[in-house]
């Protein structure tokens, strides 16, 4: 059964309290994608909380992930991993001391033992103690669209982006470094701020601009020598709706970007050129001497793939040794185009992956058409099989009358469990039993059932082949279809 899109989100708008925008708690990447999507799927005039159903499908669908067996198994254990999950709320009680309560997150869940047609989807009920965060929204609440956070690759970036988005309305906000820290659940992890903010906060400043419909630079702000807070500036990116908006940063944290000269760079280009300045400007600027105005100027006119492979050969230049300037050799690197041996050895290592990947991606399209049209096959066997029984009744009952008498050992295994003499009726409820009749129907009646095996079997076989063939790779053919294709 294909994945359902009757509880997929289309706007995908998320409706929180500020209080669960600023909670304490750490989710991995798919528990936080998994958490924020049910959300999404909240109905805005919903008083209570019903159990949600979303198809996994659906899920890797959505946030364009790869489809493999790895991740489908992280997002059947995410219901349960939320299950066992409590998050600390921030509140003010009645003499206005800050305190943090605990609350749990969803009271129910269900998931798949196997990975049966229609069985891969996940279910949960959120807690009612949320209904005050995600239903009766009476207090300040923060809003943003699902597809802002589709290409975040770690929940950190997403968690910086819903606080910030909570504040975008302000333009700008200080956040103490030790209560970022603390509401991040990382304090232990990244005891020293260089860590927190190299892996923290300019990650998530390089994913937003890449991605989201807000960014931001900081400034530090600092008790002696210890940076204590960071001053948020939030602006609004502005860009293409698919990848979501991007917007030229005028500034950097420790450097200005100077303004274009002549023709304006398009969006595209624009994001690429921020995203770059933001990953090079540490070292380039700050230990190599560059100015930012000599970065801006290479930038504009090399690629961006061959700048970066300037600097990675530059880096290892200088490990080695021997280097008097490093941004000379760095300038010259990109006009020369120099390379090394391990920029060759990762160009034929990248060349064979992307060969490789493509190989994958062309075996997984002929895998979907391949069950695509076994389903269809599959339908229209049950549309001949009703007009069938509707002309003639007995049809049915021959059918069960042969299987019945079948010596089939999971046939007689779920005839046994039933006990007694099974009727017409636990034919039709048994989910083994329905399927061996409509089986059985199909190998009494052959000949009405031809036309329709010749047609997929023509569709089908050559793609079976290919696979095989061409790309190493088992059919996914059931049993059932392969038998039923054979009937020509």
């Amino acid at each position: 059964m294909p994945p359902s899109t009757e509880n997929s989100p289309q706007k995908g708008l998320i409706v929180t309290s500020n209080e669960i925008v600023h909670a304490k708690y750490h989710f991995s990447l798919w528990q936080k994608r998994v958490f924020m999507y049910f959300v999404s799927l909240i109905d805005k005039d919903a008083t209570e909380f019903g159990l949600q159903k979303v198809y996994i499908a659906d899920l890797i669908r959505f946030f364009e992930a790869e489809q493999n067996g790895t991740v489908q198994s992280i997002i059947e254990n995410v219901p349960r991993q939320l299950f066992e999950t409590a998050i600390q709320v921030p509140y003010r009680d009645d003499d206005g001391n800050e305190r943090f309560g605990e609350v749990r997150l969803i009271t129910k869940y269900t998931k798949p033992q196997d990975r049966k047609p229609g069985n891969s989807y996940i279910e949960l009920k959120f807690n009612e103690d949320l209904k005050p965060h995600l239903l009766d929204l009476k207090k300040q609440f923060s809003k943003y669209e699902l597809r802002y956070i589709v290409h975040l690759q770690s929940a950190h970036a997403i968690r910086i982006y819903e606080i910030l988005k909570s504040h975008q309305y302000r333009g700008q906000i200080e956040l103490d470094v030790d209560f970022l820290k603390t509401i991040l659940e990382v304090d232990n992890k990244y005891k020293l701020y260089g860590d927190f903010k190299r892996k923290i906060i300019d990650k998530a400043q390089q994913e937003m601009s890449a991605n989201c419909d807000i960014g931001f630079v900081y400034d530090e702000i600092k008790s002696g020598k210890k940076v204590v807070t960071l001053r948020f500036t939030i602006f609004e990116n502005k860009g293409d709706d698919k990848n979501a908006s991007r917007k030229t940063l005028k500034k950097t944290n420790k450097a200005v970007a100077p303004p274009a000269s002549g023709q304006p760079p398009s969006a595209e280009a624009s994001a690429e050129q921020d995203t770059l300045f933001l990953e090079l400007q540490p070292v380039v600027i700050g230990e190599w001497g560059m100015s930012p105005t000599r970065l801006m100027e290479l930038m504009k006119t090399h690629p961006a793939e061959q700048i970066r492979q300037a600097f990675r050969v530059t880096k290892r230049k200088a490990h080695a040794g021997g280097l008097n300037s490093k941004a000379g050799f760095f300038i010259e690197a990109i006009q020369k185009g120099f390379t090394d041996e391990q920029e060759q050895q990762a160009r034929k290592k990248s060349e064979l992956a992307a060969r490789e990947a493509k190989r994958n991606a062309e075996a997984q399209e002929l895998q979907k058409t391949l069950e695509d049209l076994q389903q269809a096959a599959i339908a229209e066997i049950h549309a001949l099989i009703r007009n069938m029984v509707e002309k003639d009744a007995g049809i049915r009952t021959h059918a069960i009358e042969a299987i019945k008498r079948s010596q089939s050992w999971l046939i007689k295994r779920e005839i046994e469990k039933l006990g007694d003499e099974p009727h017409e009726q636990t034919f039709r409820e048994n989910a083994i039993l329905r399927e061996a009749v409509i089986w059985e129907i199909v190998a009494q009646n052959k000949e009405g059932f031809l036309p329709v095996s010749v047609k997929y079997g023509e569709q089908i076989k050559p793609i079976a082949n290919a696979l095989t063939n061409r790309y190493g790779v088992k059919p996914n053919l059931d049993f059932t279809m392969k038998t039923f294709l054979k009937m020509q």
